[in-house]
């Protein structure tokens, strides 16, 4: 689930302006690494009672673009902040913000966890889940560019991208935690798959895939919940994949990151591995206790950033593979 706040705090005017954390907490990361503090909740209205799904986006014209979930009254909204510069460590709010859609629409009780990619025209197209009260699916807004780098004022609502299936399918209680990847033509989209059986926290890790335009194909689980003992015993979810070609003459590599629930309910940020975009090699954890919703994303100059939530703030810290 979400990360919220320990308190819920009002907020005026004056949180608005940019926000750079004092005294920030630090966690361990990959290869000793810390997470350094960038955000939390409370920073503006629409994340006051809490954040959740960090997902940070490198665009060359203007900076860092952070996309989040943040709970405000009950409600999840799609919130975006802002950072200049080369490095994702000074935020302030970007806006708009991503309300619920109309009565009717699927995702008229909340919105939540975005992955966004950037356009070919300078935007923002932002994969997310939308939940209709009883169940959730998936969906895609686009935020145009100005044309000057900056991001214009209001989304555009594209619709649903992929609804929650049918009884006795993996994903018939709904769909969460989108990530896309391109490869060529074809499209994949890794994603929460959760059944409604057993635990509260059954989610597993299912994908589909599209070629140029064509509907959505689902090709079921792709990591389904750990042996007994280990990190994500419980539950595995929250996928963010990310496409790796060391060398070009050889085969499509993926790499996960996703979020472990182990059978005390500890969340862990672990690792797999594909060749397939099917097929995935558990590699174990990146990360200590506390940590989900790890995210990764490409900066300039070869850098690498992991974002990822925590105890009702956003962490953000650099990565590298081993």
């Amino acid at each position: 689930g979400p990360t919220t706040a320990r308190s819920t705090r009002s907020c005026d005017a004056a949180l608005w302006h940019a926000h750079r954390p004092r005294g920030a907490r630090r966690v361990p990361c990959a290869g000793g690494r810390p997470l350094k503090t960038v955000w939390r909740a409370g920073t503006v209205a629409a994340d006051r009672d809490g954040v959740a799904r960090p997902w940070l986006l490198w665009r060359a014209a203007s900076g860092w673009d952070l996309f989040y979930a943040g709970l405000a009254q009950g409600v999840w909204r799609i919130c975006r902040a802002w950072a200049p510069g080369p490095a994702p460590e000074a935020f302030e709010p970007g806006g708009p913000t991503l309300d619920p859609g109309p009565p009717g629409s699927g995702e008229d009780r909340g919105v939540r966890s975005p992955c966004a990619v950037a356009t070919e025209d300078g935007g923002v197209l932002c994969l997310y889940a939308g939940d209709d009260g009883g169940r959730t699916h998936l969906f895609s807004a686009w935020l145009p560019s100005s044309g000057t780098g900056l991001l214009r004022s209001e989304w555009q609502r594209l619709g649903p991208t992929l609804r929650a299936g049918r009884p006795g399918d993996a994903d018939a209680a709904g769909c969460d935690h989108p990530s896309l990847v391109r490869v060529g033509r074809r499209r994949w989209l890794w994603y929460t798959a959760r059944d409604g059986a057993g635990e509260a926290r059954s989610g597993r890790i299912s994908v589909a895939s599209s070629v140029a335009g064509e509907p959505w194909a689902r090709h079921g689980v792709v990591l389904g919940r750990g042996a007994p003992g280990q990190p994500d015993e419980l539950a595995a979810e929250s996928p963010a994949g990310s496409l790796r070609n060391p060398d070009p003459d050889s085969r499509t590599l993926v790499e996960l990151l996703y979020t472990g629930v182990d059978a005390h309910g500890a969340t862990r940020a672990l690792r797999a591995r594909s060749t397939d975009a099917v097929t995935f090699d558990r590699l174990g954890p990146l990360t200590g206790t506390g940590i989900r919703d790890a995210t990764v994303a490409d900066g300039p100059e070869g850098t690498r950033w992991l974002a990822a939530a925590e105890d009702g703030a956003l962490s953000v810290g650099p990565l590298g593979w081993s």
